[in-house]
């Protein structure tokens, strides 16, 4: 005979009995126990979610920051472009920041000569300045990329001479020293 079979003959013999009270106190008694014991498991596994919850958050946090972030050393204005090319257009530029500090001592000497020597940069750093607005928007940005290079090698072959010149002038200046 099954089980089910003999619930369902049996079924009238077990709505009638009555439970004891006592039975019911001992069985909340037991139930309350064992959730209060679940319940601290549960608090503790919330607390280690929420901790591993915060610790996610500040992970992703720093991994969107760094993949994202642009790096202190690099120029914002050469993102678009090859690494290469813009390592390239970064040294050129701090080359010729340099040749320009070395003529400074010219402005004191010759004002009128490092005015003129300025007049011909301007011309120069113009262009390179138009060229470099041109560039986000100029489908053809690789050979914008090579006039801007161009460019640059032109203000560092003229700071060169003028800084020849600037030398013979600082010669000539210097009292008679063999």
């Amino acid at each position: 005979m099954r089980i089910e079979d003999f619930v369902k003959e049996n079924r009238s013999a077990f709505d009638d009995r009555e439970v004891p009270a006592e039975l019911w106190a001992r069985m909340e008694k037991k139930m309350k126990t064992k959730e209060s014991g679940k319940f601290k498991i549960f608090r503790k596994m919330q607390f280690n979610f929420s901790m591993a919850a915060g610790i996610l958050i500040v992970l992703s946090i720093g991994y969107l920051l760094g993949r994202y972030a642009k790096p202190a050393s690099q120029n914002p204005e050469y993102t678009l472009m090859d690494p290469n090319s813009a390592n390239t257009l970064i040294s050129y530029t701090s080359m010729i920041e340099k040749k320009r500090d070395e003529l400074k001592f010219i402005k004191t000497a010759a004002p009128e000569l490092y005015n003129e020597f300025l007049g011909d940069l301007i011309v120069l750093e113009e262009n390179y300045k138009t060229l470099k607005a041109e560039l986000p928007n100029n489908p053809n940005q690789e050979e914008l990329i090579k006039a801007m290079i161009q460019n640059l090698q032109w203000q560092i072959e003229l700071l060169n001479k003028q800084n020849q010149i600037g030398e013979k002038f600082k010669e000539k200046e210097k009292p008679g020293l063999i």
